[in-house]
């Protein structure tokens, strides 16, 4: 299994033409990741594109900070 994270326009449009969910990590919802379908990977030019996709709205996003040690 692969989860993507990619932008909600595009979540949306996943899940409506694959009939694809959010990613579960141990019991918890991945909101923002959606897992990547089999019928995906079968097509790799498709696979490309949306990798290129999810990498292009993960360089938008702002890095997360750091945990101060106490």
């Amino acid at each position: 299994m692969l989860s993507l994270r990619l932008s909600k326009e595009e979540q949306e449009a996943s899940m409506a033409e694959y009939e694809t969910t959010y990613s579960v990590q141990y019991e918890s919802v991945m909101n923002g990741y959606v897992i990547v379908p089999e019928e995906v990977f079968k097509d790799t030019e498709l696979l490309y594109i949306t990798f290129a996709k999810s990498f292009a709205f993960v360089k938008t996003r702002r890095p997360g900070s750091a945990k101060k040690k106490k």
